[in-house]
């Protein structure tokens, strides 16, 4: 059975200015999150959830359900500020959700056994899917997951700093740990995280997580049970995320998981700052060109 794909699309979008995840980047009006479900589907993945603020749920409905019809499964899952279904109300003053980590946590019941996780507002290619895809159909064990692992140089906006899950990976191509780097930027040739006022130079091939995941349901026990560790040590801090690589660098620690980098197959590009959104377009027109991708994705014609 091939895997479904979860979308984590309930991000507000305050440093962008708007709602990215609609935001139309294609000749036709597509999303990015439409070329990610349309190499899904390619990949052979017949259902999609969608990971969403319910106060969102008709604006996405609106542009989602139609243009999707007959192509895929599409459901629809709610992140709440107040945690997962199990979880007792928070007494803390949110503007937005826990994270994505909690994000999953709410996909649980919706997931299947075997799921790809992707942030709404990035791309990632048909050869990242394909890849995901075919290591899930053949690696079904509890405890046994992947990752696409796309080049640090490759991640970067020449608009502003971003951060970056940088992943340490033994010979064997698995995982032994996630390290969270904060205002990564280029400077010239060169890519320094400023770290407590002190430069740190990178090569800019090391392997980054951008949040591409292939999992199985054997993930939501130690993934609820973090959570809740997180939630009592951070329930009076309103800025506190519970982020999904941090998680999974938690497992890794224990012991509990074993997770594949699987070195990405395509080149991934998005949008953290609106300056980017051009490039972003002209990333897109170029793939269209190359006959990668129809001029109107979802085409009824």
């Amino acid at each position: 059975m091939n895997p479904s794909l979860i979308i984590l699309a309930a991000g507000k979008g305050s440093r962008y200015g708007s709602m990215k995840q609609l935001d139309a980047v294609g000749p036709s009006g597509e999303t990015l999150m439409d070329y990610s479900v349309f190499d899904a589907i390619l990949a052979g993945i017949e259902r999609v959830v969608f990971i969403i603020r319910e106060e969102d749920s008709r604006l996405f409905r609106e542009n989602i359900l139609e243009k999707y019809a007959g192509r895929i499964q599409v459901e629809f899952a709610f992140q709440r500020m107040t945690g997962v279904p199990g979880n007792p109300e928070v007494p803390v003053n949110r503007s937005k959700p826990w994270g994505t980590g909690q994000a999953v946590l709410s996909a649980e019941i919706l997931a299947g056994k075997q799921f790809i996780v992707i942030n709404a507002d990035d791309f990632y290619g048909y050869e990242s899917f394909r890849l995901l895809t075919e290591y899930l159909c053949n690696n079904i064990n509890h405890g046994s997951y992947a990752m696409i692992g796309f080049p640090l140089a490759g991640t970067l906006s020449e608009n502003g700093p971003v951060s970056r899950a940088l992943c340490q990976v033994a010979e064997d191509s698995y995982l032994t740990g996630i390290v969270e780097k904060l205002r990564i930027k280029k400077t010239g040739d060169l890519i320094f995280p400023d770290e407590n006022g002190v430069n740190v130079p990178l090569s800019g091939s090391e392997l980054v997580s951008m949040n591409m995941w292939g999992f199985n349901k054997s993930i939501f026990p130690p993934l609820q049970r973090l959570f809740n560790e997180f939630i009592r040590e951070n329930k009076n801090n309103a800025q506190a995320e519970f982020i999904l690589p941090a998680a999974v660098n938690a497992m890794i620690r224990e012991g509990s998981v074993k997770v594949r980098v699987l070195p990405a197959a395509s080149e991934w590009f998005g949008i953290t700052y609106r300056e980017d959104k051009p490039e972003v377009m002209d990333k897109i027109r170029q793939l269209i060109a190359a006959g990668n991708y129809p001029a109107n994705l979802f085409c009824k014609g």
